[in-house]
């Protein structure tokens, strides 16, 4: 019988079946490999059979989350690892691939040094419940954009003055009367799929507005001029929980607005940013790092830190000084939800 503290657990799921690879810590000679239905009874089955306090390795991935937490809800003490799939390159760019070799991969990596998986936060049910609808709106509002560029791009193809420049939410009302007077049935029913989308995204919004207020901490979070409540509401849920940082200076790099380093020797090149974590909250972020730094905002030290970096005038200036704010307005937002203190603007030019 296997010792409960080091058996080691590495699956490979896909959508029918996922493939098993168990094996013991100080035993790499070892192993026993099988293949269990993607479904949660056979899975159920399987977590219960274990030794308790087994550690199980899976990759980041679409059943991940609810894997993660029924390997949880089966009261045996086991320590899941979901292992982060973009630090993984050993094995999605290896030579010799399947789905055996990936599950005995993890397997082995756990035995040796689990940190080496870079293990991802699931978040609770309820939370990630919440979150889909953000999602969903965030879904909605690229449908918006990518439905009126095609617009604009079929005006400007056809010869006529390109449209006047205008708030998304705004397009319809501006030019849907003008398109539909065109009578050609194309601009038309792109017409009638902007309204009915817009109408979605402000029926989302309104919905969002009551959701975040069931969060007390949006409150404080709001105080910083730019944040409203969908970007609050979206920074409590996609962090969840404030203490997992023991530096508030690190939630930049969680949600991938820190720059790539790829420095060896005395070369070291000047990169863009990562863009780990998660992309919606990095996008509301920089939205709101552009109002933050619009003129006719208030003087705060996020809007003085912004114009100092866009005065340079180099090439891209304006994109590093809006990446630059909203990686600083993480920060400021994560120490305001730790601390609930009254936001001072100035308190860095200070």
């Amino acid at each position: 019988m296997d010792n409960p503290s080091t058996t080691v657990v590495g699956l490979d799921v896909s959508d029918r079946w996922t493939h098993v690879f168990r094996t013991k810590h100080g035993c790499p000679d070892e192993g026993e490999r099988s293949k269990i239905r993607t479904r949660k009874s056979p899975l159920e089955e399987y977590f219960r059979s274990l030794p308790p306090v087994s550690t199980i390795i899976l990759e980041v991935g679409p059943h991940s989350r609810w894997i993660y937490h029924l390997a949880l809800e089966c009261g045996m003490g086991h320590e899941i690892i979901v292992a982060n799939a973009r630090k993984l390159r050993f094995i999605y760019a290896g030579t010799c691939k399947t789905d055996q070799l990936d599950a005995e991969a993890l397997a082995r990596v756990g035995c040796l040094q689990p940190q080496l998986l870079h293990p991802v936060h699931h978040r609770s049910a309820a939370a990630q419940e919440d979150l889909n609808v953000l999602l969903a709106r965030d879904t909605l509002i690229q449908v918006r954009t990518k439905l009126i560029n095609t617009v604009r791009g079929l005006i400007k193809a056809s010869g006529r003055e390109p449209l006047a420049s205008v708030d998304t939410a705004h397009f319809v009302r501006r030019h849907g009367a003008f398109l539909v007077g065109l009578g050609q049935e194309h601009y038309t029913c792109l017409v009638r799929t902007l309204e009915e989308t817009q109408a979605q995204i402000e029926e989302l919004d309104r919905r969002l507005i009551v959701l975040a207020d069931s969060y007390p901490a949006t409150e404080v979070l709001r105080q910083v001029f730019g944040v409203g409540p969908i970007t609050a509401l979206a920074f409590i849920l996609v962090i969840e929980d404030p203490d997992r940082f023991h530096s508030t200076r690190k939630v930049g790099a969680y949600l991938g607005l820190v720059p790539k380093i790829d420095q060896s020797g005395e070369v070291n090149p000047k990169l863009g940013i990562t863009k780990a974590g998660h992309p919606m909250l990095r996008r509301l972020l920089v939205q709101c790092a552009h109002r933050i730094m619009r003129t006719d905002g208030p003087d705060t030290s996020l809007q003085r830190h912004g114009h100092k970096i866009r005065a340079r005038k180099d090439k891209g200036a304006s994109k590093r000084a809006a990446v630059a704010v909203a990686r600083k307005l993480s920060v400021v937002l994560l120490t305001l939800w730790k601390t609930g203190e009254v936001y001072d603007p100035l308190r860095q030019a200070a």
